[in-house]
């Protein structure tokens, strides 16, 4: 099974808030970018499954309701699987965890300590740890484009350390390879067992993914890497296109390279199986 970890989709530039800002959007172009879902399901015929990313951030101004995610998902249900999003800031999280998953039926959950504000460990956070160690939910941790991360001061994915211990029963994904603090994020894939990343931005920061890689494959947790397109960014094949070329970055050099079978792995590996229960 082919997965594409990572995706958005918004209905309209009002939903992005500080986002949708000229000057923002020359940082990260892709918050310009519009799409509709049979857009994404065009983009995506080169894989079997997407999973679509919802994101909330009362520190940007950003809505992109878990419904229309919701409504999304069930109009290509079974090719694309929903994620929704909580703000530990300002949402009551019992609350909005239950309508994520029963209500919405969605699979996972989505936060930004950097795009929302907030410590890992903050005491408003817990409750959604909690909740999702309950129900076997996969939680979603993004990080960069095309929304950004105005909080700098809680980027760094050590933050996330104490909380990968205590809730060793919870999946946590860390997206756009955790940059920029790729090797920090490929340490805690290496030290705890519930812990995985995905690829998104290896397109536009070829260099950087290709670090990463190589030191994956050193440290022998490619097996927790997944191909993640950031579709409007990309689309699926062109984001396979750059895991399987990869190798051509250190071509006619003495540059270590990484097995073709083991980049084979990383794009038809069975996430879904990986992260959630019971499906």
């Amino acid at each position: 099974m082919i997965v594409d970890t990572h995706t958005h989709l918004w209905e309209s530039s009002s939903q992005l808030g500080l986002c949708g800002d000229t000057e923002r959007q020359r940082r990260y172009p892709a918050a310009s970018k519009t799409s509709s879902t049979y857009n994404l399901h065009i983009a995506s015929e080169a894989v079997d499954v997407s999973f679509l990313l919802g994101f909330r951030s009362k520190l940007l101004g950003v809505d992109i309701p878990n419904k229309f995610i919701a409504d999304c998902s069930y109009q290509y249900k079974g090719s694309l699987m929903g994620f929704g999003s909580v703000d530990p800031n300002v949402d009551d999280i019992a609350s909005e965890a239950e309508k994520i998953r029963s209500e919405y039926k969605l699979y996972g959950f989505v936060v930004s300590p950097g795009g929302q504000g907030f410590h890992p460990t903050s005491t408003s956070a817990l409750p959604l740890y909690d909740y999702a160690g309950e129900h076997s939910m996969p939680i979603i941790i993004h990080n960069g484009s095309p929304f950004g991360t105005p909080a700098v001061e809680f980027t760094n994915p050590v933050l996330w350390s104490q909380v990968l211990r205590d809730y060793s029963d919870v999946n946590f994904v860390f997206t756009d390879m955790g940059w920029p603090w790729t090797d920090q994020t490929l340490m805690l894939l290496a030290e705890y067992e519930n812990t995985f990343m995905d690829l998104a931005g290896l397109l536009q920061r070829r260099w950087v993914g290709y670090q990463a890689l190589i030191n994956a494959s050193q440290m022998n947790v490619l097996d927790k890497v997944f191909l993640g397109s950031d579709f409007p960014s990309s689309g699926a094949s062109a984001a396979i296109e750059a895991i399987y070329s990869i190798n051509h970055l250190g071509s006619n050099s003495d540059l270590p390279t990484i097995p073709r079978q083991k980049l084979h792995g990383i794009v038809e590996r069975n996430v879904v199986e990986l992260l959630i229960a019971d499906v």
